[in-house]
Parts: C-alpha cells; structure tokens; sequence
C-alpha cells in the first residue's frame, strides 16, 4: 500500500464538541483530535451524579422532618394545654400572653401577659393566673392587679418551673382578665414542654434544633440542584413539590408560635402530603 493510501485512511481532526457518531469522544481544544473517553467512566460519572443528588434529597427529607419535629414541640403542649383551667363563659381571647417554648431546669422561666390601657381614661384591671403543680388535676392560683394611665404598657409575670409540668411533660398555664368596663373578660392558655437537660437551656434547645435543620435543609438543597442541574421538566416538578413543602413546614412553625395549634397542625399534615411524591421522585429514581 502507497504512503499516500495510507495517510488517507488517517482522520482528520474534528470540530470542538462531541462527535457526531460517537458521543463518548470528546476533543480536548480546538485544534486537537478527538480522544475517546471510556464508557465504563461515562456510566461512573453518571452513577456518582446519580448518588449525591439521591443523598443531596435524603440530606432535604432529613433536616424538613427535624423542622416538622421542632413544630411540633412548639404547637403540641399548646394543644394540650386549652382544656386546663378553663373559664366557662369567656369568650374573648386575651392578648399579650407569652410564655417559653421549652424549659429545662437551667431557665429561670415565666409566663407573662402584656397589658395595654388602649382607652382614654385610667382603669385597673384584675388577672388571675392558674397554673399546673404535677399534674392536670392539680393547679396553683395567683391574683395581680394593675393601674394604668390612658396608652399606659405593663408586664404581669409568674414564674414557672420543670416541677411544675403535668406529668413531668408539660406545664400548663391559664391567664383571665376580669372584666372591667370598658374592658370585656378575657383568658388563654399556653403549654411549655420539658426537657431534664440540665446543660442547656430551653433556648439553646431551640436553637440547636432550628440551626441543625436549616443546615442540613441547605446543604440538601445546594447538593441535589448542583447535580440535578440544569432541571429538565422532571427536576422542576420536584423543586416545586420540596418548595412547598418547605414552606408549609415554616408556616407551621409560625401558626406554633402564634398560638395556633389547629392550624399548625393541618398545615404540617399537608406537608407531610407531599413526602411521598419527593420520595418517589428523588430517592426511588433510577
């Protein structure tokens, strides 16, 4: 055969980008040939993005459910806590009604009511406190009165303790104002969970909780998006669904701290709705 047969049967360099035929070459710069990249290392690759976004959605479910415990421990005490003491009659809740979401035998801890003189004359009003001493059935009661000048703002405060808790679960605790023209009777109640950790307080508890779940919550996010990238109409779908449950969580949280164990309540059950389908989506892909 004739050197110039030959050196027809060399190819020439192609183009930058993929060949056309073969889509495992890849041309290493513009005027170099195309170099053929094994298909053992092309299936690795796509394992390996396969896997970390599988661990990246895991990393999501995992901080999502520590966020839905934390609802929990706020909204739940709150829930078990409406029927203690209650005041037969009144109707209007009262505002200004805090209390700690979870103690421990470190916090100096107090249930307190913000009291406002919203009328243009000064008036004194009466607050009876009602709060559990180791059981539901059991309960200590404590009357304040406060003066208050026209738009005039005070603090009634009593203290709680882990000894307190129903059950050594739950204190519980009932606030009424006695009615007072121009004044209606008033109560609410609210629950504090607790925890015998003698190290931490409540609201490092809190905390701890909140940090770990935003973390794992972000580094899940960051991992599936950086390996799902960029999203075909599949991915989008499934960004949408941990969207909303991300938010559904949030708010559940929220309604927890408003008081509102109801609502918290169903919210976090819609979001739990939508656990499935990211399983199904995510986990179980191949």
């Amino acid at each position: 055969m004739s050197l110039e047969a030959k050196s027809a049967e060399i190819p020439s360099p192609t183009p930058l980008g993929w060949h056309n035929s073969l889509p495992h070459l890849v041309a290493l710069s513009e005027n170099s040939v195309t170099i053929p990249l094994s298909p053992y290392r092309t299936k690795t690759r796509a394992l390996w993005a396969q896997g970390m976004n599988k661990i990246g959605a895991l990393l999501f479910l995992v901080g999502l459910t520590i966020a839905a415990v934390l609802s929990v421990m706020i909204f739940w005490p709150d829930q078990e806590a409406r029927p203690f003491a209650m005041s037969l009659g009144v109707k209007e809740r009262l505002q200004g009604l805090a209390c700690p979401l979870i103690i421990t035998p470190r916090d100096n801890a107090e249930v307190t009511v913000k009291v406002r003189n919203t009328h243009d004359r000064p008036t004194s009003l009466r607050f009876l406190s009602s709060i559990s001493e180791g059981t539901a059935g059991l309960l200590r009661e404590d009357t304040q009165q406060i003066d208050l000048d026209p738009g005039e703002t005070d603090t009634l405060a009593w203290p709680i303790a882990i000894e307190d808790a129903a059950y050594d679960r739950i204190v519980m605790a009932r606030v009424q104002r006695y009615s007072r023209p121009p004044f209606a009777a008033g109560d609410q109640s609210c629950g504090v969970l607790v925890i015998n950790a003698a190290q931490v307080t409540g609201k490092q508890i809190v905390t701890g909780i909140a940090v770990v779940a935003t973390l794992l919550t972000g580094v899940g996010i960051a991992l599936w998006l950086r390996h799902a990238w960029p999203l075909d109409s599949r991915d989008r779908g499934t960004a949408r669904v941990g969207a909303a449950m991300l938010l559904l969580v949030l708010l559940s949280i929220l309604l927890g701290v408003l008081q509102q164990p109801y609502f918290a309540l169903i919210v976090l059950l819609g979001a739990g709705v939508f656990v499935f389908s990211l399983i199904e989506r995510t986990l179980m892909r191949t």
